[in-house]
């Protein structure tokens, strides 16, 4: 991956975003911390070539993901019934594995 910081502007993670909410001083609504975990799947798509398993796995992750970011309420692009959800609640769930979601405090 010696080309990955030349390639992505904005490199992101899960465990970056965690650590982000422990610390709590980045993130001020669910919004801020959606639009991380944005960047994680940008990156993935921007950095791997198109048929890449990796792009399947991002995309199987970022289903379940989105499942447990929208169940909880919290704020979205996604377009859900012809409307945007726009909710921001303090909590919402982190995903730090592929099968496991832990929930964490915003604020």
């Amino acid at each position: 991956l010696q080309d990955y910081f030349d390639i992505i502007d904005t490199p992101m993670d899960f465990g970056t975003i965690c650590q982000n909410l422990e610390r709590g001083d980045k993130y001020m609504n669910s919004e801020d911390v959606y639009k991380d975990v944005q960047f994680i799947w940008d990156n993935c798509t921007k950095y791997n070539s198109k048929g890449d398993y990796i792009i399947e796995l991002m995309k199987r992750v970022k289903k379940g993901f989105m499942k447990n970011w929208l169940a909880a309420g919290l704020y979205s692009d996604v377009q859900e019934n012809g409307k945007y959800c726009s909710i921001g609640h303090n909590s919402f769930f982190c995903s730090i594995s592929f099968s496991s979601f832990f929930f964490l405090d915003v604020l």
